[in-house]
Parts: C-alpha cells; sequence; structure tokens
C-alpha cells in the first residue's frame, strides 16, 4: 500500500533519468484542465460570437477523451463538469444536469477510442462538436429550461465554438503528451 522512496522514483524516472512518459502524460492533461478552468471563469464572458459563448471546459474534457479511455475520459469528463458547474452555478439549478452531461459525453468519446478510432486531429473537430450537442441535449434532458428554441440555438453555437477550439486544443495536447504506444503491441512483448 505505501511506496518507499526507492520505489517511487522507480515509478516516475525512467533508466535515463528523465521523466516516465505516463506522468508527464498525466501533468500534462491536468495542466490542461487547469488552463481550461481558468479560461472558462475569467474569459469565457467576454469572448462571444453571436451571443454564445465557447465552454472551455467541456471543450477540454472531450479533447483529453481522445487520448483516454473510457475510465480516464470518465474521470476527466466528472472533474471537468465539477469546476464548469462550480464556476458557472447556474441560478435555476441544473448543477448536476451539467456534471452528469460533461461526463457521459466524455466517457462516450473515450469508449470510442477502443472501438472506432485512434487519436486523429481530423477528428477533433467533428467529435467535438457532436459530444457538445449530446451533452447540451442531455443536460436539458436532466434539467429542462423554459425557451427551447433559444436552448437550442445557444447549445448549437456552443458546440460550433467548441469544435472551432478542438483543433488548437488538439495539437497542443499531442505536443504535450507525446505520442502513446499502442496498447496492443505492450501487451505482446
Amino acid at each position: 500500500m505505501f511506496v518507499n522512496r526507492s520505489q517511487s522514483k522507480r515509478l516516475t524516472q525512467v533508466p535515463d533519468g528523465g521523466v516516465s512518459p505516463n506522468l508527464r502524460r498525466k501533468a500534462t492533461l491536468c495542466f490542461a484542465v487547469v488552463v481550461a478552468a481558468c479560461l472558462q471563469a475569467n474569459f469565457a464572458s467576454r469572448w462571444q460570437v453571436a451571443g454564445v459563448q465557447a465552454n472551455f471546459l467541456t471543450a477540454t474534457a472531450i479533447g483529453i477523451s481522445i487520448f483516454c479511455d473510457m475510465t480516464g475520459a470518465a474521470a476527466t469528463g466528472f472533474s471537468c463538469g465539477l469546476i464548469l458547474a462550480a464556476i458557472s452555478s447556474p441560478p435555476a439549478g441544473g448543477v448536476g444536469a451539467i456534471i452528469v452531461s460533461t461526463t457521459v459525453a466524455a466517457a462516450g468519446v473515450g469508449w470510442m477510442e477502443r472501438r472506432v478510432f485512434r487519436d486523429n486531429a481530423l477528428l477533433a473537430a467533428p467529435l467535438t462538436l457532436l459530444a457538445c450537442l449530446a451533452a447540451s441535449l442531455l443536460a436539458f434532458v436532466i434539467s429542462p429550461q423554459a425557451g427551447v428554441t433559444q436552448y437550442v440555438g445557444h447549445a448549437a453555437g456552443a458546440a460550433a465554438l467548441n469544435a472551432v477550439l478542438a483543433i488548437p486544443l488538439y495539437l497542443g495536447l499531442r505536443a504535450g503528451i507525446g505520442r502513446q504506444p499502442r496498447r496492443e503491441l505492450q501487451m505482446a512483448e
């Protein structure tokens, strides 16, 4: 259960003295969530296009989910949804709807990672668009709002803005974590 210092060094360092790729990957992904939370809290309301603001945390959760399996994606979605709910705190409630919808959308993208595709820059924008639309639809089902047409327009606009953010986000995450070896090859060795 407890790890002594020599075991801890073996877990975080590679033989040449550098940091293990797994630790680097986790630190990069956590840093991305912190940056997205800061952007959401400070700049989301100022950066609007046609009255719709981007959702940095949902876009980041989905972007990270492209690189994760379903479990990691669900954990990321839950974390980003919790932070988003704490930052936005909707006046009519819906905090649970934000958390659940972000978690389910991110877990869905993570589920597809093993079954349908490997991480791919060409899929980042369409996946983000579809996952954001699914998250908005689920949030609406859980916590219905008055003015359905206005909600649908706002959800579609936010999903489109998040899809625009997906490409630079994907490229930044890819640069930060580097290429990951295929799991099937690791298991065969």
